[in-house]
């Protein structure tokens, strides 16, 4: 960002944030605390840089990382197709058939550092509806991310682990 600031960019030091009590109240509410108008120039800074070709192509090449250790394996099944080659995805998700199971898959590769992550934690006051697979899935599925910054040796490591915790769970 410094480096940007002669272009015309504003430095983050000179912003003067908008403090919002609680980040749910502040999306129900539709108040962002300012932030639409303090720094567009930044959610378009990290638009661009997150969605660079070379970035989006490491984000893939993460993903075929996932989908190549972990589509062999019966238990586990990624519920979302392979990506575009225009597309930059997020994360891999890998559903486990029992919630126990990826509880405890989950755990152990949070305690043993590895980056996964749950949609276990629904915002307050969400509401539950009887037909969706939403609740089910905050549990069964973990996301393993695809963040360009991560190293093949990483991603491998966290694919084989899961991998490994899969057969041993299920």
């Amino acid at each position: 960002l410094c480096r940007r600031a002669d272009a015309g960019v504003v430095p983050l030091a000179r912003l003067e944030p908008d403090p919002v009590s609680t980040v749910p109240e502040a999306l129900v509410d539709g108040h962002l605390g300012g932030a639409q108008h303090t720094a567009p120039w930044l959610a378009h800074l990290v638009a661009r840089e997150a969605t660079s070709p070379i970035a989006a192509a490491q984000r893939r090449k993460h993903f075929a990382t996932y989908a190549h250790y972990l589509g062999g394996v019966p238990e586990l099944q990624c519920p979302v197709p392979a990506p575009a080659d225009d597309s930059a995805p997020y994360v891999y998700p890998v559903w486990f058939p029992e919630a126990g199971a990826a509880t405890a898959a989950y755990r152990a590769l949070r305690g043993a550092g590895a980056a996964v992550f749950r949609w276990d934690r629904p915002w307050p006051q969400m509401p539950r509806l009887e037909d969706d697979f939403g609740s089910r899935w905050a549990e069964e599925v973990l996301q393993l991310p695809c963040h360009p910054t991560l190293t093949q040796p990483q991603v491998e490591r966290t694919a084989l682990a899961v991998a490994a915790l899969a057969r041993h769970c299920l």
